[in-house]
């Protein structure tokens, strides 16, 4: 598969993820479980500038190797807590948690098959 594939891939979600943090910002004063929403909000767009940036290095630098596992765990990590937070702020739901919700569950996924192909 091409770069291209690979950066509209992982880049669709952390656009989304930073469209949905702008819309929490806008709304911050009045929104109920705020800090809950940026948690997941930033921890989605921390795993998807962590993909980005491998899949730069990847590109532009030399491949990773198949036996280093610690890029996938880290992206794991952080997209399974993002998802468990927006769930959890699910309660009081607006269009940037859902948003955010599916930005991070589509990057769980990712990083679970990426882990699972070596």
């Amino acid at each position: 598969m091409t770069f291209a594939f690979w950066w509209l891939l992982f880049g669709m979600p952390l656009a989304a993820a930073i469209f949905a943090s702008v819309g929490l910002l806008r709304t911050w004063s009045r929104e109920p479980m705020r800090l809950m929403k940026a948690a997941s909000t930033v921890l989605t767009i921390v795993a998807g500038c962590l993909a980005c940036g491998t899949l730069a290095y990847v590109q532009l630098v030399t491949p990773v190797s198949s036996a280093n596992y610690r890029i996938e765990a880290l992206g794991l990590l952080l997209t399974v807590a993002s998802t468990i937070l927006s769930l959890i702020t699910l309660r009081s739901v607006r269009w940037f948690s859902a948003l955010t919700l599916a930005a991070s569950a589509w990057m769980l996924v990712l990083f679970f098959l990426v882990g699972a192909s070596y």
